[in-house]
C-alpha cells in the first residue's frame, strides 16, 4: 500500500481503525525486517515497528481490564523484538532471527483479526474534530464548476 493510501486512511478514521492501521504499519516493518534478515536495515525495520508498537502501548487504558492483558502481549512482543535486535548486533544465526519475527508477526496478526472484527462491528463515525466535506464539480453549458453545500454545519469542535 502506497504512502498516499496509508495517509487517507488515516485522516478518515475512526480511533478503532487507526488500531487496525498500526498493526497494518507494524506488520508491514516486519516483512520488511524478515526480507532484509543479514544487513543492517534489519535493525531499522525493527526499531519502527517497535516505536509502533510503543504507540499501542501508550493508547491503552488501563482502567479497562483487557487493556491489561494486552500490554502483556505487547511486552511480549517488544521482548522478541529486542532480541531480534541483539542477535542481529551479534550476527545471530538468520534462522533465529526469522524464528523471533515470524512468532512476533503471528501474535500480530491474531490480535489484528480481533480487532478488525471488533472493527466491522463499529458504528463510530470518523474522528469528532473531522470535517466533512460536501463538494464536487460539475460541467454544464462549456464550463467546469465547482459545488459546495453550504448548508453544512462545518465548524471545529474543541
Amino acid at each position: 500500500m502506497s504512502k498516499q493510501d496509508y495517509v487517507a486512511r488515516i485522516a478518515s478514521a475512526t480511533p478503532l481503525q487507526l488500531v487496525v492501521v498500526t498493526y497494518d504499519f507494524i506488520l508491514e516493518e516486519l516483512n520488511l525486517a524478515k526480507n532484509n534478515i543479514g544487513n543492517s536495515a534489519v535493525q531499522s525495520h525493527i526499531s519502527k515497528a517497535q516505536q509502533l508498537l510503543s504507540s499501542l502501548i501508550t493508547s491503552l487504558d488501563m482502567e479497562i481490564e483487557i487493556s491489561k492483558e494486552l500490554l502483556d502481549i505487547y511486552l511480549c512482543v517488544n521482548r522478541l523484538f529486542i532480541s531480534c535486535n541483539i542477535k542481529s548486533n551479534m550476527n545471530g544465526k538468520n534462522e533465529e532471527i526469522s524464528k523471533m519475527l515470524t512468532d512476533a508477526e503471528q501474535i500480530l496478526n491474531n490480535l489484528l483479526i480481533g480487532w478488525k472484527n471488533i472493527k466491522d462491528n463499529d458504528k463510530q463515525s470518523v474522528m469528532p474534530n473531522s470535517q466533512q466535506v460536501f463538494a464536487g464539480l460539475t460541467y454544464k453549458n462549456g464550463k467546469l464548476s465547482e459545488y459546495i453545500d453550504e448548508n453544512i454545519g462545518r465548524s471545529f469542535k474543541a
